[in-house]
């Protein structure tokens, strides 16, 4: 989400300037009101969404911790996005709107430290995700005993220390966080290529996915069967967890290309906030992933939400 400063001519600009500037976002007017309405929406359905999503999984007993703390990392930061990125945008554009620049100048400065942190986190993560189904299908049996809930928590902390660390680094030197911000894109997309190209690889050579156990003993074929299918579904969670994060993050990719190389105009600005909804909007659907390829988190959902109505119906006819 960020991006770097425009000199575009004589006298360097900071990002946050260029952004609240009644040259530059005086077109804008029509299309932040429209963008405020949709973030309102998709606020609230991040946070819900993901509430319930962190719910299933602290339900939830048949998915590899490990695994799991993942899935659950990812579903905190897609809340965070609901509960901290939208409204610090929503109170951006309403400034900027209003022309009440000293409050849009901190409200996007602000924006963008916790995009930057957010996003990144959500990168990681799914490359972290990918990377953990490469090991479940190399290291088969073994797999439980080397990625252990103890390692899987120091990875997950250090994750989180690089992405607020980075992103902090903006308050002071906006282009190297721009520079850092496309490189950790790069870097999280070809280890998610990598990991994904190698399983494809063995799943269409037919090697076995339990090759890795300590003994030697090999599984019974029920139970073979069994984990083959759990791994399938979890991989192709993963890879539509994946494919929706490239198809909504690669806009705001190109608008921090654009902007960089070529400096900021109202129409840029205009096709940035745009990127950045779709990047929001990433937080919204991916529950709905979720709740699609993950069936038993589904059925965790409807017992929470049927539990919720009962309790509301008690509490009225009471």
């Amino acid at each position: 989400m960020a991006s770097a400063n425009s000199t575009n001519g004589k006298t360097k600009q900071s990002f946050q300037d260029l952004f609240c500037s009644v040259d530059l976002t005086a077109e804008s007017h029509p299309v932040f009101t429209c963008l405020i309405v949709i973030n309102i929406i998709l606020s609230f359905t991040a946070v819900l969404g993901n509430s319930l999503i962190l719910t299933a999984l602290r339900k939830e007993t048949s998915i590899h911790p490990p695994s799991k703390l993942l899935f659950r990392c990812l579903a905190t930061t897609d809340l965070l996005v609901g509960l901290a990125s939208e409204p610090l945008a929503i109170l951006y554009w309403i400034s900027a709107i209003n022309q009440h620049w000293s409050i849009c100048y901190y409200a996007f400065l602000s924006l963008v430290v916790t995009g930057n942190a957010l996003c990144g986190m959500s990168l990681i993560t799914l490359a972290a995700i990918s990377v953990d189904r490469l090991f479940a299908l190399t290291f088969g049996l073994r797999y439980k005993q080397i990625v252990s809930i103890k390692r899987a928590y120091a990875t997950v902390t250090t994750f989180w220390l690089i992405s607020m660390a980075y992103s902090a680094v903006y308050v002071k030197y906006e282009l190297v966080t721009t520079r850092v911000a496309i490189i950790i894109t790069a870097l999280c997309l070809a280890v998610s290529v990598i990991s994904y190209t190698k399983i494809f690889l063995r799943l269409g050579g037919r090697r076995p996915i339990h090759q890795g156990a300590s003994q030697g003993a090999e599984q019974p074929s029920h139970l073979r069967q069994v984990n083959i299918q759990r791994y399938r579904k979890a991989l192709s969670t993963a890879l539509w967890l994946q494919f929706v994060v490239v198809m909504c993050y690669s806009p705001n990719g190109i608008a921090i290309l654009l902007s960089t190389e070529y400096g900021l105009t109202s129409s840029m600005i205009i096709f940035s906030q745009i990127a950045m909804t779709l990047v929001f909007l990433n937080s919204s659907v991916a529950p709905i992933f979720y709740c699609w390829k993950m069936k038993q988190v589904w059925m965790i959902i409807k017992a929470t939400l049927k539990c919720a109505n009962s309790r509301v119906a008690n509490d009225q006819m009471s």
